[in-house]
């Protein structure tokens, strides 16, 4: 779309290598131009065609038919149109011909003629030329082709032409714009100025103040930016302190020798200045420090020369909590205009000293808290309402092993250290319905793999209304009790023991003599061929089968009367192996000795000793009735000699763990065994001054491990 252009339109923007450059890159070259003027007759014959063609779809648009309304302006914008589409195919594409196009564009942007409207009729003359031009070069397609190409080269060009020509126009427009604002800002700024600068430091004084909970650190953030508002040469802060006075607290710009005679103040509300203005709850202006009767500090402000003050209470929640003080000199004079910013800053430093006061105590009475709840020995622990523990205290890592972070990093407690039998998931719904729920008891996984006994007390995560966030839980570690009461009960069953032992030794001890005594006598006495020897074995193996129960429950219970002494460990291990020699090889039972070198020997009974291994290797054997290993392994641990004994087996199932050393408690047949032999191994370590440890895995084999005390003088390391 083409308009007329004035005269005195500026100069093109390009230079002639610019524009060489340009119409190389659009592909206006020689052929293109050739191709142009090869089209002129064609385009002097048709143009008025195009362009009437043109305008009746431009005038379909608001915009244009708004512009374009005068029909004398409407011919006008035509005639230039048709002289606009001629000039393409003139082959003229020269500094002049930038020129009136420029001209063209700066008229479009006077006029209101958008970019988009500019640069779309482009789009609406080709849709236009094309067809006619491929139909004029029907018989010579390639002529037609090469025509528009031309034609798009050209127009690409004008295109651009014209966005120089809006872009400059935009640039004057910007341009004369910015001179007008900076008109209107320079006639503004001195104004504004200093009421940004205020309203500046009061916007920095309020972040200072909520940035620090800390009294100190905001007192010290914000003086200075009060002193730099008002104009002042120095401020001073007092606070009321639980002693009903008001007491110096912090201070800025001040001389020293003023800080100190204000520090040894202490005004009580109502007394002086400062005591006026705290209980009037008003700001007090002094003009002349020198005369004012209500100051108690001439001498310092004179050496000073501090000649004006400004004093306005600090008021939180219609709460006072103290004064803020400024002094001015001859020079730092305090301006009576800047009062209502004042206040307004005394205002926000009020909140945050008020801020400051809440978060100490509330950081005291956290810390109180925090080292009542850490330092119980007791387990504390929160769990949302999907299981996930939220908090726990430090009690996890010393009842249970467990650091803090993995603890509450993990989706569920019940995973770190829920026993799959007796987890309290019961229990856990009744707290979350509401309940508080005392002397649940279950087991929890310690780190190392052990379980320990706890007891729980479970209660509703409320905070300070009837909605439940999950549980909260204290859990004791009972483990040591419940072992004792297993220790108590089986005392109580040795003891029961004992005493059948005596009556069994005293009451069938004779009887069975007999019995066996006469089995014996009739064996010897018939022929082996004779039927009646398999009954009279039977008699004689059960005789003594009895006898041995007999004997072994007297050895729970019998005082000691064997005398300590020096016992080689390996020795003795190598001896009791040689009594199982035979039967192991008929159970195709292979033995590993790990033996370390130079083991001291150990205190104690020797034969004591030596019945408590063969009663242990007797247990391997039988756990592996397909045959196995029994692996035997030494070492020297301080002032003690461990003996670990691990077999192949079959493995102890978890639940028969906590009842092994219980006499007459046994998984074996009755063929087997009568319960009887791992209580007696340990009281016989027990009396030993050692101890037994059992760790077992079903299907996987069991250790057995003892500890025994060094022969003294043989505890070095």
């Amino acid at each position: 779309m083409a308009t007329q252009f004035d005269a005195e339109d500026p100069p093109p923007l390009l230079t002639p290598r610019e524009l060489q450059t340009r119409k190389a890159f659009v592909g206006l070259d020689l052929a293109a131009t050739r191709a142009l003027q090869a089209l002129r007759p064609w385009m002097e014959a048709h143009v008025h065609e195009v362009v009437e063609e043109f305008y009746a779809h431009l005038l379909q648009f608001e915009q244009p038919r708004w512009l374009l309304s005068d029909p004398q302006r409407l011919a006008r914008v035509k005639a230039a149109q048709t002289e606009s589409l001629l000039s393409f195919t003139s082959g003229d594409f020269d500094m002049a011909y930038v020129a009136r196009r420029l001209a063209i564009g700066r008229t479009h942007a006077r006029v209101g003629v958008t970019p988009q409207w500019y640069l779309g009729a482009f789009s609406t003359f080709a849709r236009i030329l094309f067809p006619k031009i491929l139909a004029h070069y029907h018989d010579r397609p390639l002529a037609g082709i090469a025509a528009i190409k031309a034609l798009i080269a050209v127009m690409h060009l004008d295109m651009q032409l014209g966005i120089d020509a809006y872009l400059e126009a935009s640039q004057e427009a910007l341009r004369q714009n910015a001179v007008r604002l900076e008109e209107q800002v320079a006639l503004q700024t001195s104004a504004l100025q200093e009421r940004a600068r205020q309203l500046e430091t009061l916007y920095q004084v309020s972040a200072a103040a909520s940035r620090e909970l800390d009294l100190g650190k905001v007192l010290a953030a914000t003086l200075p930016l009060i002193i730099d508002l008002v104009g002042a040469a120095g401020a001073e802060v007092h606070l009321m302190g639980d002693d009903g006075t008001l007491t110096w607290t912090a201070s800025h710009g001040l001389a020293d020798s003023f800080v100190a005679a204000s520090q040894a103040w202490q005004l009580r509300p109502g007394e002086g200045i400062l005591g006026r203005a705290f209980t009037d709850r008003t700001t007090v202006l002094v003009e002349n420090l020198e005369v004012e009767a209500q100051f108690f500090r001439h001498e310092a402000a004179r050496a000073c020369g501090y000649r004006k003050l400004l004093c306005t209470p600090l008021i939180a929640q219609g709460r006072a909590l103290g004064t803020l003080q400024l002094y001015g000199t001859n020079e730092h004079c305090c301006d009576p205009e800047t009062l209502p910013l004042l206040q307004a800053v005394a205002e926000q430093l009020a909140v945050a000293i008020a801020n400051a006061h809440l978060h100490q105590t509330v950081k005291a009475s956290e810390a109180e808290y925090r080292s009542l709840v850490e330092n119980l020995p007791k387990l504390i622990f929160r769990l949302d309402l999907h299981g996930r523990c939220v908090f726990v205290n430090s009690a996890v890592q010393s009842m249970l092993g467990w650091p803090h972070q993995e603890v509450v990093a993990a989706p569920r407690l019940r995973d770190v250290f829920g026993h799959p039998e007796d987890w309290p998931e019961a229990a856990l719904q009744r707290a979350l319905d509401g309940e508080v729920v005392h002397g649940v008891e279950c087991r929890l996984r310690h780190r190392d793999g052990s379980w320990r006994w706890c007891r729980l007390t479970l209660y509703p995560w409320r905070r300070g209304d009837e909605r439940i966030f999950g549980v909260e839980g204290i859990a004791e570690d009972i483990t040591e009790q419940k072992r004792l009461a297993q220790e108590m009960a089986r005392s109580e069953r040795l003891a029961l023991a004992g005493q059948l032992a005596s009556g069994l030794a005293h009451e069938i001890g004779t009887p069975l003599n007999v019995i066996a005594g006469t089995a014996e006598f009739l064996l010897s006495e018939l022929p082996d061929e004779d039927p009646r020897r398999a009954d009279l074995e039977v008699i004689s193996q059960e005789s003594h089968r009895v006898a041995e129960l007999v004997r072994r429950l007297l050895g729970l219970v019998r005082e000691r009367n064997g005398r300590p002494t020096a016992v080689a460990v390996h020795e003795l291990l190598d001896h009791t192996l040689r009594l199982l020699e035979y039967r192991f090889q008929q159970e195709e039972i292979a033995v590993v000795k790990r033996y370390a070198p130079d083991l001291p020997p150990v205190l104690g009974v020797r034969q004591e000793l030596e019945q408590v291994l063969l009663n242990l290797l007797v247990n391997a054997w039988h756990a592996m009735p397909g045959g196995g290993t029994i692996t035997i392994t030494t070492q020297r641990q301080g002032a003690t000699a461990q003996i670990a004994i691990a077999d192949t087996g079959c493995g102890i199932p978890e639940e028969h763990m906590s009842r092994l050393f219980e006499p007459f408690f046994t998984t074996k047949p009755p063929e087997q065994g009568t319960g009887l032999g791992l209580a007696v191994v340990h009281q016989l370590i027990t009396a030993h001054g050692g101890h037994i440890t059992i760790d077992s895995r079903v299907n996987e084999g069991t250790t057995v491990t003892l500890t025994l005390p060094l022969v003294e003088g043989e505890t070095h390391v």
